[in-house]
């Protein structure tokens, strides 16, 4: 009798929705203790079967419509017994997985009408955008001994981009970079950290050593002001070749007090840490730098010696002979000779004003100069430029008393030369200064100068006078002449 029932009313809500045009009008609930219902099916095989046969236009497939008129959100949601409960919703710009722990809805996926797709956040700005206030783990995980990866391709190049990948039958992370084929950069081994850069194995090739940290198939760049350091109690070891018969290993290593020794298997390069002595040909350098050999430089760059206070000196061991070139402190770059008989001198070079500065005496065809440059013999040049101060300007001021021409007369009488000119034996005794004699004879044109000027005043005043005297002469006897015509 009840199946009976629930068969009539099935079929009046049929011919009700096809009448109302598969519309539910009504506002009591309709529900069912047992059975299914079927919609688009008349065998629903779970307790609620929606079935459909349309393969083109919106409604394709199967499609479940919700409308909630002007309401915020519509969805549905899963609940099992008590408060909490799982929910789906649409808030008209994205659609959002999301649970209610019986206060409180905590937002799980978010997929907006962009595309994105947001964990933890609600508004994914990026494909795929995860966000945690707590620690944040993505895996990805496989079989034993099986590989997972993580492409980031071009679109639409197939292979195009950078994989990151872990090879589980090879205990190693890799990261793959290029076009179709991507070749390995990048390798980490598992078990020990071990690092490979350049489509290599770290623990393979023709010295295999499990306890290398970094194998590079390729040349090393490092920046300027940086360094590669190491722990001081190891070797650090660089081959360029590993056959023994060749002896071409270079190796830095470490032992006690002596610090760093750059050696080579044969010996011909040695760098000792203990004192810094450098040693070609020879194994035990006595000095900074000892070649055992002939030392040869090509090129365009010359030769070159740095430091605080850099020299290159050409000297025989224990006589006190030697030329050289050289930095004496924080001065300016000289040279230097010196011999037993002869002393030392130093010479410079002013970088900033491409000059040479020379501290000391220099003689020029003589063997004690007594001033900075002492010549015996002839100089020829263009140009001499003398530096002097007090030029005689002042000669021309209205407060300069310029001497009387019987004073200047009476001073050549006594002295047999000018005022303020060195006299023939001063010069012989002491010589002559170029800048003081110029600046001197400049001070006697300008008084001549004066003299002359004044000179020319009292023949210009006689001449106005003679004139004068003339005009008087041709009056007196215009009419001397008149008077004795009468």
């Amino acid at each position: 009798m009840n199946t009976m029932k629930k068969i009539l009313l099935l079929l009046t809500s049929v011919c009700l929705t096809s009448t109302l045009s598969a519309q539910w009008l009504g506002t009591n609930p309709v529900y069912f203790n047992s059975g299914n219902v079927g919609i688009g099916t008349s065998s629903p095989w779970a307790p609620l079967t929606i079935s459909s046969t349309s393969t083109s236009g919106e409604n394709t497939g199967v499609a479940l419509a919700f409308s909630g008129q002007s309401l915020p959100e519509i969805g549905f949601r899963f609940k099992a017994n008590g408060s909490n409960y799982y929910q789906v919703i649409y808030n008209g710009s994205s659609v959002q997985w999301r649970n209610w722990d019986g206060s409180a809805y905590t937002p799980r996926l978010t997929l907006t009408n962009a595309g994105n797709v947001g964990i933890g956040t609600t508004s994914p700005n990026s494909l795929l955008h995860l966000d945690s206030d707590s620690n944040t783990d993505l895996t990805i995980e496989s079989g034993p001994n099986l590989s997972s990866t993580l492409k980031l391709v071009e679109q639409g190049t197939g292979d195009v981009g950078t994989y990151l990948k872990y090879d589980g039958a090879n205990n190693r992370f890799g990261i793959f970079v290029g076009n179709n084929s991507p070749v390995e950069r990048l390798s980490i081994l598992r078990d020990n950290g071990s690092v490979g850069i350049g489509d290599i194995n770290p623990n393979t090739g023709n010295a295999p050593d499990p306890n290398r940290k970094l194998m590079v198939n390729g040349g090393i760049t490092v920046a300027y002001g940086q360094k590669i350091s190491y722990d001081k109690s190891y070797y650090v070891h660089a081959y360029s070749s590993y056959d023994a018969s060749l002896h071409t290993e270079a190796r830095f290593r470490n032992y006690g007090y002596y610090g760093v020794t750059l050696e080579s298997r044969s010996g011909s390069l040695i760098l000792r840490g203990d004192n810094g002595n450098v040693g070609i040909g020879t194994t035990s350098p006595n000095t900074k730098l000892e070649v055992d050999g002939i030392a040869r430089f090509t090129g365009t760059n010359g030769f070159s010696i740095g430091g605080d206070a850099g020299q290159y000196r050409i000297q025989n061991y224990g006589t006190g002979q030697e030329f050289g070139f050289l930095t004496p402190g924080n001065t300016y770059a000289g040279i230097r000779v010196r011999s037993s008989s002869i002393g030392s001198s130093y010479g410079g070079l002013n970088a900033p004003t491409n000059g040479a500065i020379i501290q000391g005496n220099v003689g020029i065809g003589i063997s004690t100069p007594s001033e900075k440059l002492e010549v015996n013999g002839t100089i020829r040049s263009k140009k001499v430029k003398v530096d002097a101060n007090g030029w005689p300007d002042y000669v021309f001021a209205s407060s300069y008393e310029l001497r009387a021409l019987s004073e200047v007369e009476r001073y050549i009488k006594e002295n047999q030369h000018l005022p303020d000119v060195p006299s023939a034996k001063d010069v012989e005794t002491n010589g002559l200064d170029l800048g003081d004699m110029d600046a001197s004879l400049l001070k006697k044109v300008e008084e001549l100068t004066l003299y002359t000027i004044d000179q020319q005043k009292k023949i210009d005043q006689q001449a106005k006078e003679n004139q004068e005297l003339k005009d008087r002469l041709s009056k007196i006897e215009s009419l001397l002449k008149t008077l004795t015509s009468k």
